[in-house]
């Protein structure tokens, strides 16, 4: 508990005083649990499609959250990345999402308030989502419910005025999801 306190203190820290240049993760530390790069794991269980749908429900959900240990910064400030896959048998692989601050700090999800969704299940031969993990990965929810709550929030009001109001704070990957998406016949800016 004390160790998290510290990170997150230290976290904090750096995300205050960094004056970073704003670039991209290099493809080589992005790596699997067994060292394999995550493009070439995404395209080895052939889900990279469904990749960039795994992020845009996890903005959905989660991008108007902010972080416990922050009183301006939003999950949708941020990039989710895949961090690790896995195959968890025949038909099932498992996709982790960690998020990154201006492409280069790592933020730890578990700072997220609320229900912090960040995984999912993934079923190969069908291309469709089984199960959405939140919290400690041991607690799901069934897609379909996920996504029953997922098109409730992005319908909601809260989210389309959030969406205009941080438009030019949003993460781009945010951006490009979401802009121009026709939400009850509405257009999202």
């Amino acid at each position: 508990m004390k160790i998290q306190l510290i990170i997150s203190v230290l976290c904090f820290a750096m995300l205050c005083s960094c004056k970073i240049k704003h670039r991209e993760i290099p493809k080589e530390i992005i790596k699997t649990e067994v060292g394999e790069n995550i493009n070439d794991s995404l395209k080895k269980y052939k889900v990279e499609n469904i990749n960039d749908t795994c992020i845009k429900y996890l903005y959905g959900r989660n991008g108007f959250k902010m972080f416990s240990n922050s009183d301006s910064l939003l999950v949708g400030m941020c990039k989710y990345v895949p961090w690790k896959i896995r195959q968890e048998n025949d038909s099932i692989v498992f996709i982790y999402y960690i998020l990154y601050y201006q492409d280069t700090i790592l933020m730890n999800n578990r700072f997220i308030m609320d229900e912090n969704f960040h995984s999912f299940d993934i079923n190969i031969r069908t291309q469709k989502i089984e199960k959405v993990f939140l919290g400690q990965e041991t607690t799901y929810e069934r897609f379909n419910d996920y996504l029953d709550e997922y098109n409730e929030e992005i319908r909601s009001q809260r989210f389309k005025n959030n969406f205009k109001k941080y438009f030019p704070k949003l993460h781009p990957e945010f951006k490009r999801l979401f802009e121009g998406m026709n939400i009850d016949g509405a257009t999202v800016p």
